[in-house]
């Protein structure tokens, strides 16, 4: 019983490193993305701004916080962008209500919101189509 409380402990203890590790690498391949992204879009012309505002109401997340959002701008429109390793259902919902605080704080309208994720939840892809959200993915 004692040899099986042990292992339970050290397969415990695994777990929480290899967690702590897939975090570690899904922000860095998630920042890698965001970055490739937005200099494609800089290299096609688009003018890309990081705009950060401060969220009072807690209207995006649902508590006050400070936001941050990607706009890429040319001459016709601006566009919201977003760069993500996984694409669930409740990233789309944020990145709606972001647009809206965007245009409210800024009174730009944004055009679009467009996403690049190499994988997407299908209810992610489905609610994309639904909202009108441009998602650039493998799934």
């Amino acid at each position: 019983m004692e040899g099986f409380d042990r292992l339970r402990e050290e397969l415990a203890s695994i777990k929480a490193r290899l967690d702590a590790l897939a975090a570690r690498l899904n922000s860095s391949l998630e920042e890698g993305l965001k970055r490739a992204l937005l200099k494609l879009l800089e290299d096609v012309g688009y003018r890309v701004e990081r705009w950060e505002g401060f969220d009072e109401e807690g209207y995006v997340y649902g508590y006050p916080c400070s936001v941050e959002a990607y706009v890429a701008v040319d001459e016709l429109e601006a566009v919201l962008v977003e760069a993500t390793h996984y694409l669930k259902p409740s990233d789309l919902a944020a990145l709606a209500r972001l647009k809206e605080l965007y245009e409210r704080s800024t009174g730009v309208r944004l055009a679009r919101i467009v996403v690049l994720a190499p994988y997407a939840h299908p209810r992610a892809v489905e609610a994309c189509l639904k909202m009108g959200v441009e998602l650039y993915s493998r799934v």
